[in-house]
């Protein structure tokens, strides 16, 4: 009776072995975490088929057996555009892969990926990296060059979705807080603030080293955590991998609601609220 099986599922490879701990930190060593995933019901690793040498090679390796590969799957996804009506984003974390990435609710599961550098570049703009702390714009999720009133819309839909009144998250008063804060500089004295931005990116140039920004080891957290994205990214194992964003709606229900996700701190789960 063979240990070992390699059968499609999903676009992509399902590996099912017996439990060997062995097994599984390499698995994860050798296969980043964006090209496979635990599918908890079946008790079986998900795979992009690019690494179906690797499971065999592993599979020989613990369990001394060389499963065939299953055929006719795509070794080269393609591209894709899609607009993905997501419910919630946590906070980036650190997964294995080569940056800290995070999950969102999208068709009834945690089905899409942004990386932290996906997230940052939206919200923080093109040249964000991880290591810059955000700023105020961010804060009201607007660009740099937003006008007075793109800046006013954008500290109203931020107090919408964080105001304490609507909003479970733990940490809700302090980013209202945050938000109000964020309008009354960008609102009165946005030259000063601009000249001190582009005085602090002219000295990160010249020096050397410096201090990580307060986020470095807790994680980015998207200033929204829910929305209709417009993204471009590469689809497999039922997971969409986001590799860029064009644009972020609120959802709004038949009334014009606006839809408010919260997860508070002990739940198993967040909550929606219509506002």
């Amino acid at each position: 009776m063979t240990k070992c099986s390699l059968t499609p599922d999903s676009g992509g490879i399902a590996v099912k072995t017996p439990y060997d701990p062995g097994f599984v930190n390499e698995l994860k060593s050798a296969i980043p975490y964006t090209d496979r995933r635990w599918k908890a019901d079946n008790k079986v690793w998900i795979v992009t088929p690019s690494h179906g040498a690797t499971l065999q090679n592993l599979c020989n390796k613990y369990f001394n057996e060389l499963p065939l590969l299953p055929t006719g799957l795509n070794t080269r996804p393609t591209i894709t555009q899609k607009i993905v009506d997501v419910r919630y984003i946590g906070a980036t974390k650190d997964r294995g892969g080569d940056e800290r990435s995070a999950y969102g609710w999208y068709q009834d599961g945690w089905n899409v990926i942004f990386t932290e550098t996906v997230l940052r570049a939206w919200f923080e703009g093109v040249t964000a990296t991880p290591d810059q702390a955000a700023t105020l714009y961010s804060v009201l999720a607007v660009t740099r060059s937003a006008t007075e009133e793109n800046i006013k819309r954008g500290y109203k839909r931020m107090a919408m979705q964080w105001h304490p009144d609507h909003c479970r998250e733990p940490n809700a008063h302090e980013q209202f807080i945050a938000i109000q804060h964020a309008y009354d500089i960008l609102s009165k004295s946005r030259e000063r603030y601009d000249a001190g931005l582009a005085l602090e990116a002219s000295l990160k140039n010249t020096k050397t080293g410096g201090t990580l920004p307060s986020n470095h080891f807790s994680g980015y957290r998207s200033p929204l955590r829910c929305g209709l994205i417009m993204c471009e990214g590469i689809e497999q194992m039922g997971l969409f991998n986001v590799s860029k964003i064009f644009a972020w709606e609120d959802i709004k229900d038949s009334h014009g609601r606006v839809l408010v996700v919260s997860w508070k701190a002990g739940a198993d789960k967040f909550e929606e609220v219509w506002a």
